[in-house]
């Protein structure tokens, strides 16, 4: 039987960029290449998608965080959308373009924007290329904290405390310090309790996150929110909550 042929795809233009490096490290250890023909394909921190770049399986946490580079060897990939599963390709030193092959499937390792949320997923749904993971909607509301928040509390399911602020309307040359007691007011008119946590609402891996501990203090809040505000102009402040946290994964090996 011939082998899947699976784009694993990592890196990318995220601040999640070396997470992403490191999971994909583990999943093509993982991935039994009996069945499976993987081809890892990178994506470097400016955007750039290239092949037969840096081994990822090499890479641990212990040897610091990972990049994508172009290395000397390494390919830049072309994609021919019209092409749809075989519009995978490699340019040449010459110009000339390799196909990489008719691929099965892609497995988007990547993290953060441009990798979870529905950005990437849109592009193989154009190309009609299966791929693994949720969906275009799925993925877009489900990377934006905010949009998350308002869907579940929809659903009547309970959500944290919080507002959400738009740091575009602040003076960052202050760094948000004259806007601090306007921060403070969106707060306290919503009555949350302290400590808060602020956080971007786009971003994960606790990239800009803050806990604000003091109680009234306008400047701590408002640099917590400039800091947020390095990842995502949306940022929410969210009351913090004493309890658990599950992590729970979905497989859905098919429709129904």
């Amino acid at each position: 039987m011939a082998k899947k042929r699976i784009v694993v795809m990592y890196g990318g233009k995220a601040d999640e960029h070396s997470i992403s490096c490191i999971s994909t490290a583990g999943v093509l250890r993982a991935l039994d290449t009996d069945i499976f023909e993987p081809i890892p394909v990178g994506i470097t921190k400016d955007g750039q998608w290239i092949v037969d770049g840096e081994d990822p399986r090499g890479w641990n946490m212990d040897e610091g965080l990972p990049v994508v580079k172009k290395t000397d060897g390494a390919k830049d990939v072309v994609l021919d959308v019209a092409l749809g599963q075989d519009g995978f390709f490699a340019r040449e030193s010459d110009g000339t373009l390799t196909s990489l092959g008719h691929v099965d499937a892609v497995l988007p390792v990547l993290h953060g924007p441009f990798g979870e949320d529905g950005t990437i997923q849109g592009l193989f749904e154009m190309m009609d290329v299966p791929y693994v993971g949720c969906g275009v909607l799925a993925s877009a509301a489900c990377m934006d904290k905010h949009y998350t928040k308002v869907l579940l509390a929809a659903a009547g399911i309970p959500v944290a405390p919080g507002v959400t602020l738009d740091a575009r309307e602040y003076d960052a040359a202050s760094e948000f310090a004259a806007n601090g007691e306007t921060i403070l007011a969106e707060v306290q008119k919503a009555g949350l309790q302290y400590p808060l946590f602020v956080k971007p609402s786009r971003a994960g891996s606790s990239f800009g996150v803050t806990k604000v501990e003091r109680e009234g203090d306008a400047a701590e809040l408002a640099a917590a929110v400039f800091e947020a505000s390095h990842h995502d102009w949306r940022v929410l402040v969210e009351q913090g909550i004493d309890a658990r946290e599950i992590e729970c994964a979905v497989l859905c090996p098919k429709a129904g």
